[in-house]
């Protein structure tokens, strides 16, 4: 089965990057980049026309901030219907800690090779 990959992410570089990775496995079709939640939640809406399910989500764990209500509103109506994989960005222990306090169990380190 092809998935299509949604990578969401401040980063432009990462996300390119990211999107090298999808393009070199058959078993992803194709891939977005988006910048902003905003932008996720259009493409989540059911009525978007541009996009088959199934879909994995690489989202940028910068942009998960849980004292946010509407961050935390969005990715738990998001985690209902999608796999979500983190890039961690290295923060402090305590944001992987709320990560995984959420919910998350895919949760990978922006800083390793393309093996790992």
């Amino acid at each position: 089965m092809q998935t299509q990959v949604i990578i969401c992410d401040q980063q432009a570089l990462y996300a390119l990057g990211c999107s090298t990775l999808i393009n070199e496995h058959p078993q992803f079709n194709g891939y977005c980049i988006i910048r902003n939640l905003q932008m996720l939640n259009e493409i989540m809406s059911e009525d978007h026309p541009n996009y088959d399910f199934p879909k994995v989500l690489v989202i940028d764990s910068g942009m998960l901030n849980f004292a946010n209500p509407l961050t935390y509103k969005t990715i738990h109506l998001i985690k209902k219907s999608l796999p979500i994989m983190v890039l961690f960005n290295d923060e402090d222990e305590v944001h992987l800690y709320n990560l995984i306090d959420h919910g998350f169990s895919v949760i990978v380190s922006r800083h390793i090779s393309e093996t790992e």
